[in-house]
């Protein structure tokens, strides 16, 4: 508002002197605001060169102007600290940061689902063509080569169609066998082996 103010000066003969102004006192306008726009939902799929089964994810870190004083991240439960990187596991996460001058408060929220896209791996398979041999005219059972598989998240089950062992009806026959791996997200890998059956090794 405004306040006018009133100087009177009275000398010892009675002569005044009068000065007037007025004080005009303007209300501060607080300008706090993200320059920054507020991140967009994400998908994050973990890379295949981690071990584990999070996803490294560094929360963006906003623009802002506060002309009023400086402003600072609010802490406390289900809220992140822009510029720290979290450890997030498979699943849908609401990510929620906030910052505040003292006076008012700005907040982002967004999402960031975390998926695996890393099927089953192994490093010892036998070659996809096989040869057995028998010295009789009937089946003939097979053990195949163990396969050892790992996954970042873990391995759920393993198996082979058919199971394993599993036998070679006749003579010039064969048989394809599958091995399967599922991890713990339902992602599962498969390798084929082919079997032949010859009535004797001619090496």
């Amino acid at each position: 508002g405004t306040t006018t103010v009133t100087y009177t000066a009275l000398d010892v003969n009675g002569n005044t002197e009068t000065c007037v102004f007025r004080i005009i006192v303007k209300a501060h306008v607080n300008d706090f605001r993200m320059t920054s726009a507020c991140p967009v939902n994400q998908t994050l799929a973990i890379p295949n060169n981690v071990v584990d089964c999070n996803f490294d994810f560094e929360i963006p870190t906003p623009t802002y102007v506060s002309t009023c004083s400086n402003a600072w991240y609010v802490t406390g439960a289900n809220m992140y600290t822009p510029g720290v990187i979290y450890e997030l596991p498979i699943g849908t996460h609401q990510i929620k940061y906030a910052l505040t001058n003292g006076a008012d408060t700005l907040a982002c929220t967004f999402t960031a689902t975390v998926v695996d896209n890393l099927a089953p791996q192994s490093a010892n398979l036998p070659s996809n063509t096989q040869y057995v041999y028998a010295d009789t005219c009937g089946g003939f059972k097979v053990v195949p080569a163990n396969v050892t598989w790992t996954d970042n998240c873990g391995i759920d089950s393993v198996w082979t169609v058919p199971a394993d062992p599993f036998m070679i009806s006749s003579i010039y026959s064969n048989t394809i066998l599958t091995y399967y791996a599922k991890d713990v997200n339902g992602l599962v890998s498969s390798y084929q082996v082919n079997y032949y059956l010859y009535p004797s090794n001619p090496g």
